[in-house]
């Protein structure tokens, strides 16, 4: 027995790696099974809560420090063994320590991502407000791009620091770089940027009815990219529209119009200018007690000018739909029934007309004798 022990020991002794290797699998493996009860009891506990932040955390950091442990404990065991190669690889144990932060970097990458994806998954399926301002879909996608973009290009940063790349001089060279792109590039960084805009500000969202006049641009948004903006016009053709041109000049979006408005001028005849009070009297009770009209807008109905044919008066009011085919719908039916107005009254709406007067024949001349 004795002399087995002594044996053992002798081979310990002169072969230690083995005894590191032992020590830090088993090391690996019981951090990795007190991680596993741990999660599991924190997410048992997360359930019981409201809030629904701790659940995401979870769920995000689950994976990656599973495989973080276990990947440590690898790397930790290749450099252990790494030793014997030192003879022909000098650099090997500084590299292998390269690749044991660029793979820290990356699992850290990797959670910020998982978290972010989840917050994004979570808070899409809700309606989140700001205020009184309820937060398009649209807003969420650019904070999160934008959010997973920044960790990108810091997690490449620091992956090139990692292995010995001079960052200072990489920026200077990417200071420069970005001039010459920013120039060449800068129309495509314009529609980038408006895009942004047009998903935190939400001048329109897909579905909206707009119209910029000065370009002839007309028409229902189907989709808003990061470059253009597709409409769908009237006459069903699809136009793709650069961002850039929504925020250099006006544009029109009937969508979100409260009410549509009807404003007409009528002529009546001139000799109807005794009845023309009590019309008008009549064509606003009629407007006061249409149920299409908008009671609480403001509502006029006057005389206006002496025409070359005719006595006219305007009528301006504003309907509760703003649907293009209800709105006409309603005008229709408001053009109608002044009609009728009218005719009860004794009138007639006038028409062009044009009165000659006719000089008299001068008397004739006689002739003289020669």
């Amino acid at each position: 027995m004795l002399t087995l022990l002594k044996t053992i020991n002798d081979f310990l002794v002169n072969n230690g790696w083995i005894l590191e290797i032992t020590v830090i699998s088993t090391l690996t493996i019981v951090i990795f099974l007190f991680w596993h009860k741990l999660q599991l009891k924190i997410t048992e506990q997360a359930k019981k809560t409201e809030v629904k932040w701790d659940n995401i955390l979870i769920q995000a950091l689950s994976a990656p420090i599973s495989l973080f442990i276990i990947l440590m404990g690898m790397s930790q065991v290749a450099i252990t063994l790494s030793s014997f190669l030192l003879e022909y690889y000098p650099n090997l144990i500084a590299t292998l320590s390269s690749v044991r932060s660029v793979i820290i970097l990356i699992i850290s990458f990797w959670i910020f991502l998982r978290i972010i994806n989840n917050f994004e998954s979570h808070y899409r399926r809700k309606k989140i407000t700001v205020g009184a301002k309820e937060l398009h879909p649209g807003t969420l996608y650019a904070v999160f791009q934008s959010l997973r973009g920044i960790i990108f290009a810091v997690a490449v940063l620091a992956a090139l620091e990692a292995f010995g790349v001079p960052i200072s001089s990489l920026l200077a060279l990417g200071g420069m770089g970005g001039i010459v792109i920013g120039f060449a590039a800068k129309d495509t960084l314009a529609n980038f940027f408006s895009g942004l805009l047009i998903f935190l500000e939400r001048p329109f969202i897909v579905g909206d009815w707009i119209r910029r006049p000065d370009a002839k641009i007309e028409g229902v948004v189907e989709n808003i990219g990061w470059r253009t903006t597709q409409i769908r016009t009237f006459d069903q053709r699809p136009l793709y529209v650069p961002n850039s041109l929504f925020f250099n000049s006006v544009i029109e979006n009937p969508q979100r119009m409260t009410n549509r408005r009807i404003y007409e001028y009528m002529g009546i005849r001139y000799q109807d200018i005794e009845k023309m009070p009590a019309l008008l009297t009549d064509i606003r009770t009629f407007l006061n007690e249409h149920s299409g009209i908008a009671q609480d807008k403001i509502q006029m109905v006057y005389f206006d000018r002496y025409g070359n044919s005719s006595l006219d008066f305007f009528v301006y009011a504003m309907t509760k739909t703003i649907a293009w085919e209800e709105f006409h719908a309603v005008k229709e039916d408001v053009l109608l029934q002044i009609a009728k107005i009218v005719r009860q009254h004794g009138c007639d709406f006038a028409f062009p007309t044009r009165t000659l007067h006719h000089a008299s024949t001068p008397p004739s001349v006689p002739m003289l004798p020669l």
